[in-house]
């Protein structure tokens, strides 16, 4: 992937795309484009967003990342997640984009559901990153390295 002359990452465009080194790259593949969220690593190394734990750890440290996802690694959970308001719905036959506003971050999203988890407009859902599949990038756009909080838990224990 190149862009304005210089060399972002090589590899096959599902390589790439599963494994972006830099928000460019990830914001250049994939239709929707990926979402990208402002976060916060704190002091232990959880990742937040407008204060609700992600999942996702990383190196302890303070300060600003964008935590990256794509549309089909979202889910809506009944009992956590990041509350968010269904703003729009497109039906796609297999599938509905529903895209969603962060209730406390003000972040527009966009998830892919099936037909039977499509929501109505205005309703209040938990949006749940799936943090296997989360990427997150420091202020340069440069890829941080994470982990969900549950493979963390499991190295340190294990």
């Amino acid at each position: 992937v190149m862009m304005d002359g210089s060399l972002l990452q090589v590899g096959t465009p599902e390589a790439v795309y599963g494994d972006p080194q830099d928000i460019r790259v990830a914001s250049f593949l994939g239709s929707p484009k990926i979402n990208t969220i402002a976060a916060e690593v704190d002091a232990v190394g959880v990742v937040r967003i407008a204060g609700h734990d992600t999942g996702l750890r990383a190196a302890p440290r303070l300060g600003p990342v964008t935590l990256a996802v794509r549309a089909e690694d979202c889910r809506l959970d009944a009992r956590e997640g990041l509350p968010a308001k269904v703003e729009h719905a497109e039906f796609l036959g297999d599938a509905v984009l529903v895209h969603l506003k962060l209730v406390d971050a003000g972040d527009a999203v966009i998830i892919r559901v099936s037909p039977t988890d499509r929501r109505p407009i205005g309703e209040t859902v938990n949006l749940r990153p799936e943090p296997s599949r989360a990427f997150l990038f420091d202020v340069a756009g440069r890829r941080v390295a994470s982990q969900p909080a549950t493979q963390q838990a499991q190295v340190a224990h294990g």
